[in-house]
């Protein structure tokens, strides 16, 4: 989705998709803790890496409408589609819509979600190959 919107899909469906990435991306701790992992080491992995914290407050905004205790520090979390601002000689940013890009707000600023989820798969895979 970040090269574009496939075909036939709408862009309220194209943002469900990408927020069911971050419920399945964060439940990959559940699957740690039943293999085995101690629940508390997964915990602080996650809390102690900015991209799966992230990934953990997006994943329980999208089930529960709400984060109670966020590990983000966040006044308000949503996401928005943004105009961006490209700066010549920067690398263009993946835009699912010319013009425009897909973002969490956050307090500490807007963070692109595709860059996001691309933290959150490198994350995984550091926790992984440590065990």
């Amino acid at each position: 989705m970040c090269r574009g919107i496939p075909p036939g899909r709408r862009p309220h469906e194209a943002v469900d998709d990408l927020l069911a990435f971050f419920v399945f991306c964060y439940h990959l701790r559940d699957a740690r803790v039943r293999l085995g992992d101690p629940e508390s080491q997964v915990d602080a992995f996650i809390k102690g890496n900015p991209a799966l914290a992230l990934c953990r407050d997006l994943a329980t905004a999208t089930k529960h409408l709400e984060v109670s205790k966020p590990y983000v520090t966040t006044q308000h979390l949503m996401t928005a589609a943004i105009q961006t601002v490209l700066v010549s000689g920067e690398p263009q940013p993946c835009e699912p819509v010319p013009g425009e890009r897909w973002v969490v707000r956050t307090d500490s600023g807007d963070k692109d979600l595709f860059e996001l989820a691309d933290e959150c798969i490198e994350a995984w895979r550091d926790y992984i190959s440590r065990i």
